[in-house]
């Protein structure tokens, strides 16, 4: 037997079978040896899921901080028709797939094949939320599957984050210029940029205490496969229920410093009188710059903040 009917056996085993609506996320970056593979594999889940069904992969693509967007023009335009994703290869061959199409949302599009391909694209555009894809599918009953991409269940975890109304607790200032056709270029602004995800791996133990999930490995490959219209309720009410055990420790987090401050959960007391966020105006101030202007991975920047915060706390014990 070859190793394509082998994967293609292996993936009926474990349910996904014709008919199935599938959201399907692989990273080749610790299993390189399987790019030279990319196409077969690609060919494999169109084939399982069948006429019938539909085979789902994220297009996400670039998203700026919006004085970018405002003031260099140019720097980047979106075109739903030829900008290429950042989510790996699959999505990119799929997308030359003339039977494909994806959808309309500025920095997360989807691309998808088959039989609801067009339902799908029509409900997923500027308009909506950028991880919604994964509410769709909880309703019809859908799937997602996770190959080579860790515990963390990328972009599903900010769906979570999203359903209990944390993303737009944050101000994050980010969008993009798309082309809109017949009208020029239009400017996006995100308002559901995804949150923190450092304890978001913990939803895989949440999933497996309660049995709504697969695991194992194809290829060298792990891989997670998760009901949806199971799954996402039990991670809405773990995350809304113990929300301090998603947030990070990290003092200059600022996404878990800001939900921290608003939900009023309490990680640490690195930063201040119980909370992480800065109590301090000054320090806050600073903070709150770093944020709103995405500097914060500015070399040293980090290493400054905490010195300035050390400082100011020294200063006040004396």
């Amino acid at each position: 037997m070859s190793w394509k009917e082998d994967f293609k056996g292996q993936l009926r085993d474990i349910g996904i079978v014709e008919g199935d609506l599938i959201y399907v996320s692989v990273s080749f970056q610790n299993n390189l040896e399987l790019l030279p593979k990319a196409n077969d594999l690609l060919d494999i889940f169109i084939d399982v899921v069948g006429d019938r069904g539909t085979l789902i992969m994220p297009t996400y693509t670039n998203k700026l901080p919006m004085w970018q967007v405002y003031l260099n023009h140019n720097k980047f335009i979106y075109d739903k028709e030829s900008t290429q994703p950042n989510t790996g290869i699959l999505p990119s061959l799929l997308m030359r797939n003339k039977n494909a199409i994806r959808s309309n949302h500025p920095t997360n599009s989807i691309v998808c094949i088959g039989m609801r391909s067009t339902e799908i694209v029509e409900v997923h555009d500027e308009k909506s939320g950028a991880y919604s894809i994964f509410s769709w599918l909880e309703s019809e009953k859908g799937k997602a599957l996770f190959m080579g991409t860790g515990s963390e269940l990328p972009a599903l975890r900010h769906e979570i984050q999203s359903r209990i109304g944390l993303l737009e607790k944050v101000p994050y200032w980010q969008g993009v210029r798309y082309q809109n056709r017949g009208e020029g270029n239009n400017i996006f602004k995100r308002k559901d940029v995804g949150g923190c995800v450092v304890e978001t791996k913990q939803m895989i133990e949440i999933l497996r205490s309660s049995n709504f999930i697969l695991e194992g490995e194809f290829q060298k490959m792990d891989y997670y496969l998760i009901d949806l219209s199971k799954a996402v309720k039990i991670l809405i009410n773990d995350m809304r229920n113990n929300l301090e055990n998603y947030l990070c420790s990290d003092p200059l987090c600022s996404w878990c410093r800001f939900i921290e401050r608003k939900e009023n959960v309490h990680k640490s007391e690195r930063l201040g009188k119980g909370k992480t966020y800065p109590c301090n105006k000054v320090l806050r101030s600073v903070f709150n710059i770093l944020h709103y202007f995405h500097i914060k991975s500015v070399p040293y920047s980090h290493y400054l903040l905490l010195k300035l915060a050390r400082s100011i706390q020294k200063n006040k014990s004396i």
